[in-house]
């Protein structure tokens, strides 16, 4: 089978997976990512070739402990059975790419489908600008904030930051037409991200720009540097004229109503009526019920049967209640190999982009629950393939 189709599957498979997040298009996702399996059946069968990466086994390990939660705890199996589905799904996933992208070498195609991510909701944010509803996304904008097509706002915001990243790794590439599709994406990703009016977006779109653009006016060249500029602006002009045309800015207002409540909560402590104070109420609790059970955790969902259905916006306290410092270290150790085998590079240019990522995904986790979510997950198997390929061409 074709290298060319194998790449265009995982292109379509990763691509299907962002643009069909709402519950009613599920189905899409899923009947687009089923030809990735002819692939990696002729890989796995043909060729006898199939691995699985210290991280992939890692995770694999980590959703086995999970079931034993719930044979430990068999009053939350109603609650976990649903998770339980889930997590084999992702994680079936998670190996058919890690093995296409070891083996078939569709790295570039994953993050490929995150820049079409982008460039598909800007498309989606332009021509519905006058609607809250655009077609089978349904509404976009819930209460003023730009959610595309996914669920909601904050994962919008975290999927267009992925695209921002990846687009950073191509601005050095030879293709002059490759490095202008990055530029677009970036500032695609920044209006999109701006949109979204999500507060741990714009943190880390903040300093992700504020860290890239000093370390990229040291590296690129003078040449390179001054066509990324300029391509920026030409492209920041017609943003701006796209903009005005569509109104987006109005969209904008409830993003610094947001910010400025945000602001004023900070400086003058944070009220329990207001979703931060009531996240940091589920941190306090969860952290005084951790120590009841601090080894294997109270079992799979179980912070949300305890709270009346509602999760804790934190994934180091979801982690630490439901499975204990057991489930803690699997996950993160996850992040530690990555972070050991990125050190280990000898392009800076990679090593600093991929450690960049890895703590913004770690600066998420505060107020985010991600160790089931398909879009972190599918970045963490990222950064964890891209050094393992770079140590071995490195070897070679």
């Amino acid at each position: 089978m074709s290298h060319l189709f194998t790449k265009i599957t995982v292109f379509v498979a990763i691509l299907s997976q962002t643009l069909f997040q709402t519950e009613g298009n599920v189905v899409y996702a899923n009947i687009l990512s089923l030809p990735v399996l002819l692939p990696f059946l002729s890989c796995f069968l043909v060729n006898k070739s199939f691995s699985l990466s210290p991280a992939l086994k890692l995770y694999l390990i980590l959703c086995a402990y999970w079931i034993c939660t719930l044979i430990w705890h068999p009053y939350l199996y109603l609650m976990g059975f649903e998770e339980i589905k889930k997590l084999i799904l992702v994680s079936g996933f998670l190996v058919i790419i890690y093995n296409l992208m070891i083996h078939r070498g569709c790295t570039n195609a994953v993050m490929f489908a995150f820049m079409a991510t982008v460039f598909v909701n800007f498309f989606i944010l332009t021509s519905s600008s006058y609607s809250e509803y655009s077609g089978i996304w349904g509404n976009i904008f819930v209460y003023g904030r730009f959610q595309g097509s996914f669920e909601n706002a904050n994962m919008a915001a975290f999927a267009f930051y992925v695209g921002l990243c990846f687009s950073f790794l191509f601005l050095e590439n030879k293709n002059i037409f490759l490095k202008f599709i990055s530029i677009a994406c970036i500032v695609f990703s920044i209006v999109l991200i701006i949109s979204t009016a999500s507060k741990k977006g714009l943190i880390l779109l903040c300093i992700t720009i504020i860290i890239l653009i000093i370390y990229y006016i040291k590296k690129l060249a003078r040449k390179d540097f001054v066509f990324i500029t300029y391509s920026a602006l030409i492209i920041s002009i017609i943003g701006i004229f796209v903009s005005s045309k569509y109104e987006i800015v109005k969209k904008w207002e409830y993003m610094y109503s947001r910010w400025s409540f945000f602001i004023s909560e900070v400086s003058v402590g944070f009220s329990n009526e207001t979703s931060t104070g009531e996240r940091i109420n589920f941190i306090r609790s969860g952290m005084e019920m951790f120590w009841n059970s601090p080894i294997f955790g109270h079992g799979l969902n179980s912070f949300s049967y305890f709270h009346n259905g509602t999760y804790s916006h934190c994934n180091y306290i979801e982690l630490l209640f439901n499975g204990g410092i057991v489930a803690f270290i699997l996950f993160y150790s996850i992040h530690y190999y990555s972070i050991k085998n990125t050190l280990k590079m000898a392009s800076i240019n990679f090593k600093s982009l991929l450690l960049l990522i890895v703590f913004s995904l770690l600066i998420m986790d505060v107020a985010a629950v991600t160790y089931d979510l398909k879009l972190y997950l599918y970045l963490l198997l990222l950064v964890t393939t891209l050094p393992e390929q770079m140590l071995a061409k490195e070897q070679n």
